[in-house]
């Protein structure tokens, strides 16, 4: 940060091969070491027949694997996104799994695998009131209200009564059924060229968004 992203603090191999749209990947630290390790969640054509969670060690600079499983959701596809975040504050991150369509509630539902069970058990599955969604919305977890519970923030791209990228956010606490934010942003709406992350940029205690422009810049 103290450079504005002018310098590399590491660049390298992993112990993992090249991979593909049949991956996904997120940051947390699973080992207690305060080094983010990378979480490789791997969603078809698995040896287990299932989703599979890799994660690999930040402290081996992502040489070394500390877990490599099989869990118990079923093969996913470009439907399903995912994040890693510790829900029920027992020290391990959990498996954050947002199903966008084909949903039997008629909504976006989401899914938790309990990390402390190396992702064999469901910590919730529910509905929410989202509608179904699609490829123009991004997803990202973070406490917003700090109560210990991390909130779902819903991006919506395009598409928006505001002609903006939009941002809701739907409550941990009320396990994702009540809207504590829903407001237009300063950002035009955006396509498959932008990503996003929610992180607190400045300490001030309130997660802030991070917009990740892949292409088509200015700076080239």
């Amino acid at each position: 940060m103290a450079a504005n992203f002018q310098n590399y603090i590491l660049q390298t191999g992993t112990a993992l091969h090249q991979t593909d749209e049949t991956f996904a990947f997120a940051l947390a630290d699973w080992d207690g070491d305060s080094r983010p390790d990378l979480f490789i969640v791997k969603k078809s054509n698995t040896g287990t027949g299932g989703t599979e969670v890799s994660i690999l060690s930040g402290a081996s600079s992502f040489q070394n694997f500390l877990l490599q499983t099989g869990t118990a959701l079923h093969q996913t596809d470009h439907i399903f996104d995912f994040a890693v975040v510790d829900w029920n504050n027992d020290g391990w991150p959990d498996l954050f799994i947002i199903k966008k369509s084909n949903t039997g509630t008629g909504s976006t539902e989401v899914s938790i695998l309990s990390g402390a069970s190396n992702f064999q058990d469901y910590l919730l599955q529910t509905g929410t009131p989202l509608h179904q969604t699609d490829e123009s919305f991004a997803f990202a977890l973070a406490d917003w209200t700090g109560d210990g519970k991390p909130d779902l923030f819903i991006i919506k791209k395009s598409n928006t009564g505001t002609d903006s990228t939009e941002i809701s956010i739907l409550s941990g606490a009320s396990s994702f059924q009540e809207y504590l934010l829903q407001t237009g942003t300063v950002l035009h709406q955006t396509d498959h060229s932008f990503d996003f992350a929610v992180a607190d940029w400045n300490n001030d205690g309130w997660p802030d968004l991070v917009i990740i422009k892949k292409n088509n810049t200015d700076t080239q």
